[in-house]
């Protein structure tokens, strides 16, 4: 849009001997819409590692004549630090899912989008079909997309994915925009279980080791891990550990307490139900490579050992 403002001023007078008289208007506004706009959103406002990320793109023409496309071009959250130095390869925070476009002419259904490829210099998205090359006055197309997020893209709080497209009529650009995707705050933890010794006899102990990874940018706090044992397994648990530490039996056999107080756990023979509750399980940590720019994840670690008798 191209705005418009604009006041006026008149003068008078009154009277024989009144002296002139200047005042002026309000500042009265309006906006001429560009010959051509083009506008570019993520459906949702945050991305994830390995998640999707799902753009329209609309341009609209608002010119009294026909506008022809001869490309439109998607740079799938290009790298600009590591595209201009020399010997880099090009570095893409997004990837193009395969049979996701689809295109709408005047708000009609979505189809699937005649042609696009990969093909051109600087490896960009490029869409090609009949309904962009020519927008009639008063038209508009929406296109929509899915892209996957590679592991070119920052995880750190704060990180953001910049996505741009641009519409071409021959080598002129008439048309861009930049959609901003901020990363998401998430805890992503998984849980492994290992028992040992794994040939157990009568006269022996039995550990139950837990270890709980986080690959998220945040950490994951008032965790409750919670097992069952099997029937006539254990008679007593004489130990639960947390990072090495031992932990205390919770008090009036509830477990209540949070990460801000410490964990504690209860047993309960008769269930063989084991609880243990206020665990805080860190932040992954977020490497980038300085040549190929992928993002290496170290997950946070959080290991608890419980020591039973059978």
């Amino acid at each position: 849009m191209t705005p418009i403002t604009n006041r006026a001023f008149l003068t008078y007078t009154y009277g024989n001997n009144a002296p002139v008289v200047e005042v002026s208007s309000n500042l009265a506004t309006a906006e001429v819409p560009d010959t051509l706009s083009v506008e570019k959103i993520s459906i949702g406002n945050y991305y994830r590692p390995d998640g999707s990320v799902v753009y329209l793109i609309t341009i609209t023409n608002n010119s009294d004549s026909d506008i022809n496309i001869t490309k439109l071009e998607d740079d799938l959250g290009k790298s600009v630090e590591f595209d201009n130095q020399i010997g880099n390869p090009l570095h893409k925070r997004l990837k193009f899912i395969e049979g996701t476009a689809l295109i709408s002419v005047n708000n009609e259904n979505f189809v699937p989008i005649e042609n696009f490829n990969f093909n051109d210099e600087n490896g960009n998205l490029i869409f090609i079909d009949k309904k962009i090359e020519i927008i009639p006055s008063g038209s508009s197309i929406k296109i929509l997309f899915e892209t996957k997020v590679t592991n070119k893209a920052d995880v750190e709080i704060g990180s953001t994915i910049t996505n741009k497209t641009t519409a071409y009529n021959g080598p002129k650009s008439i048309g861009d925009y930049e959609d901003i995707i901020t990363v998401d705050d998430f805890a992503d933890v998984k849980i492994f279980k290992f028992i040992t010794p794994e040939n157990i006899t009568s006269s022996k102990d039995i550990i139950y080791n837990f270890t709980m990874l986080n690959y998220g940018n945040v950490l994951a706090k008032d965790v409750v891990l919670t097992d069952t044992f099997e029937s006539n397994a254990i008679s007593e648990i004489v130990s639960v550990k947390v990072d090495g530490t031992n932990i205390e039996s919770c008090v009036s056999g509830i477990c209540t307490l949070k990460s801000d107080v410490g964990p504690c756990y209860n047993y309960d023979a008769s269930s063989r139900k084991l609880d243990i509750r206020g665990i805080t399980i860190p932040a992954a940590t977020f490497v980038k490579n300085n040549i190929t720019e992928k993002v290496t994840t170290t997950p946070g670690n959080t290991s608890v050992i419980v020591n039973a008798k059978l």
